[in-house]
């Protein structure tokens, strides 16, 4: 299993963002098994105030999914809202 070091990430997202987003990983991820699917990060985005469609959804997975699951764990995730953060800051 690829591990994400948070350092990079930590430069976009601070460590209170970083926490709220383990925390809403953890709770959409329903069956624990460290991952999320592409149903259950609209969940996760949604609650977090975004609105991706399902097209933006697919791609935001297949840019992170290193392993190519389908499924992202928290590393993979991180990345997810960190684009999304820097998408939304750049309109």
């Amino acid at each position: 299993r690829n591990r994400v070091t948070l350092d990079s990430i930590s430069m976009v997202l601070t460590q209170e963002e970083i926490d709220n987003c383990r925390e809403a990983f953890l709770s959409f991820d329903k069956d624990r098994s460290g991952t999320i699917d592409v149903w259950e990060l609209r969940q996760v985005l949604e609650a977090m105030g975004q609105t991706p469609t399902e097209e933006e959804l697919f791609q935001m997975v297949s840019e992170v999914d290193d392993n190519m699951s389908g499924s992202i764990d928290f590393g993979e995730f991180l990345k997810v809202v960190e684009c999304q953060k820097q998408r939304a800051e750049n309109l």
